[in-house]
């Protein structure tokens, strides 16, 4: 399967986060901590949580076939 994550950030671009794993948990984790350097590196701006970056993937990722 692929997940992926589009950085809802209108100063984006809207950058897309993608992760090829079996089930939705380790995508889960693996967008998350994608999302986290993304953010460190184009949004230094925002202060998440990790609690926060999670909540965010795992509410807006979508499944592709």
């Amino acid at each position: 399967m692929i997940y992926t994550f589009t950085c809802p950030l209108e100063s984006c671009e809207h950058t897309v986060m993608r992760s090829e794993v079996s089930d939705e948990n380790t995508a889960a984790e693996e967008l998350t901590a994608a999302a986290e350097q993304h953010l460190k590196e184009m949004h230094p701006e925002v202060h998440k949580t990790h609690e926060e970056v999670s909540e965010d993937i795992r509410s807006h990722m979508m499944r592709q076939e």
